[in-house]
């Protein structure tokens, strides 16, 4: 009988690659100032604000909206969290640690 890798692959097993972006990768081998001698911008401020954008963007995806728990959820039973930057603070949600408002989540932590 034929199986396919989906059926013969255990679900904790790794993809065969999962590709994500270190977001610290930009700061290595950098200088330490973020504007040149004309006082232009360096790539350095760009990567950076290129990083923000980045994180801000998974965030709103999986938090900004009413129904963010179901959204979570679904993504986590697809393995779309496996390279999340967020995959802890989903994990706490799933477990109860965090609160579902998320006006309490700062003051639950502390």
């Amino acid at each position: 009988m034929y199986h396919s890798l989906s059926e013969t692959r255990h679900p904790l097993q790794p993809e065969e690659q999962e590709v994500g972006i270190d977001p610290l990768s930009s700061y290595s081998n950098k200088s330490a100032g973020d504007s040149n001698k004309n006082g232009r911008r360096t790539s350095s401020t760009l990567d950076s604000e290129g990083t923000f954008n980045s994180y801000r963007k998974e965030w709103e995806e999986l938090f900004v909206n009413n129904n963010y728990l179901a959204t979570i959820r679904q993504k986590g039973i697809n393995g779309q969290l496996r390279s999340s930057r967020f995959r802890s603070i989903c994990w706490k949600l799933f477990l109860c640690v965090l609160p579902q408002d998320k006006s309490q989540w700062i003051s639950r932590i502390e």
